[in-house]
């Protein structure tokens, strides 16, 4: 599967992909409190644990499905 990210920057491929976390930034301002990362690459902001979260576990449901692109 592959994944768009955030700011359609950049595609990355989920197999070659070894871990996606949830992680904290700091000094990145108000709206970009946490991110997704995946094996060292940033793959988008969120404002909070939560919603970071949430959008980690859309991806999992993406991957159950063999969907081939997923959209951040």
């Amino acid at each position: 599967m592959f994944i768009l990210s955030q700011g359609k920057k950049g595609i990355f491929n989920l197999d070659n992909i070894a871990t996606l976390e949830v992680t904290r930034n700091f000094g990145e301002g108000k709206e970009k409190k946490f991110s997704i990362v995946g094996s060292g690459l940033i793959l988008g902001f969120y404002p909070d644990q939560e919603t970071a979260q949430k959008e980690l576990i859309k991806i999992l449901a993406a991957v159950e499905n063999n969907e081939k692109v997923y959209k951040l």
